[in-house]
C-alpha cells in the first residue's frame, strides 16, 4: 500500500533526510494512512537517532503532513518500598494528513481475484443474448427424455423465449 503514499510525498519541499523518514512512514502504513510503530523501531528503519526522528516528525507536523496521537497508561511503579500510579506512554499513532493518495478500489484478497475468473452460473446466463440462451436450451434438450420434469421444464422455458424473440407476448404458464 506505500506505493501511492509514497507518490504523493516525494514531490514535498523537504531536507532529503526528512523526506526519508517520510517515506519510511509511508513504507509501515496502512491504507488509511496509519502507522503505529515505535520511535525506536522507526529511528532504526530510518537509519538515525531516536531524538533525530522525533524531530523529522515535530518538523512534518508543524507543515500539516503528520497527526501524532499518543495513547498513555497509568502504571504502578516501586518508588523505594511504595507502588506509586505513573502515566506511561503506551503506543504513537502517526496519521498521515493532508495528502492525497488514491486508495485502491478492488479487494487484494486473492479470493476477489479468483471470483473473477470463475463467473458463477446465474453471470454467464445474464451475459448470454436471447439466440444463444435459445440455442443451448435446443442443444440441451437433446439430452432429456421425453416426457420427463426437465424436458416439459425446457420445452416451456424454449417456447416463451421464441415467443419473446418474435416480439410477441409472453405465453402464461398453466398450472394444474
Amino acid at each position: 500500500m506505500a506505493h501511492p503514499i509514497i507518490a504523493a510525498v516525494r514531490p514535498l519541499p523537504f531536507k532529503e533526510s526528512v523526506t526519508h523518514t517520510l517515506i519510511e512512514l509511508a513504507h509501515r502504513a496502512s491504507i488509511y494512512g496509519v502507522v503505529n510503530d515505535s520511535i525506536t523501531f522507526m529511528a532504526e528503519k530510518c537509519h538515525c537517532s531516536k531524538r533525530t526522528f522525533q524531530r523529522h516528525v515535530l518538523l512534518l507536523i508543524k507543515a500539516k503532513i503528520l497527526r501524532k496521537t499518543v495513547t498513555k497508561k497509568i502504571v504502578k511503579v516501586k518508588i523505594g518500598e511504595q507502588m506509586e500510579p505513573r502515566i506511561r506512554n503506551e503506543v504513537n499513532i502517526y496519521t498521515f494528513v493532508n495528502l492525497s493518495w488514491k486508495k485502491p478500489a478492488s479487494s487484494p484478497l486473492p479470493i476477489a481475484k479468483m471470483a473473477a475468473n470463475l463467473p458463477y452460473l446465474q453471470d454467464r446466463q445474464k451475459s448470454q443474448g436471447l439466440t444463444e440462451e435459445i440455442q443451448t436450451l435446443e442443444k440441451g434438450l437433446r439430452f432429456c427424455t421425453p416426457g420427463s420434469d426437465a424436458y416439459v421444464t425446457t420445452e416451456e422455458k424454449l417456447t416463451r423465449l421464441r415467443a419473446l424473440k418474435r416480439g410477441g407476448s409472453l405465453p402464461m404458464a398453466v398450472t394444474s
